[in-house]
């Protein structure tokens, strides 16, 4: 585990994120989410408790896409 902090962000629309963990590392945060069908754009103060019981931590705001000239998958 590491102490970096990561962001993921994708275009309009929604996504798909493939998130591979080690055993025992971390999947209980996704289960215990799933189970109370938690949605980040909702009840980030319930799922940001529930983080916290793994060590997890979300900063900052959500980052906002937005189109690039070059960005060939924002005109798709």
């Amino acid at each position: 585990m590491t102490d970096a902090t990561h962001a993921i962000v994708h275009g309009p629309g929604e996504a798909r994120v493939l998130i591979m963990l080690p055993p025992g590392k971390g999947v209980g945060f996704f289960r215990d989410v799933a189970a109370e069908g938690l949605s980040p754009g909702s009840d980030m103060s319930r799922i940001n408790e529930i983080a916290a019981t793994y060590g997890v931590e979300f900063v900052g705001p959500p980052i906002e896409w937005r189109p690039r000239a070059d960005d060939r998958a924002s005109v798709l």
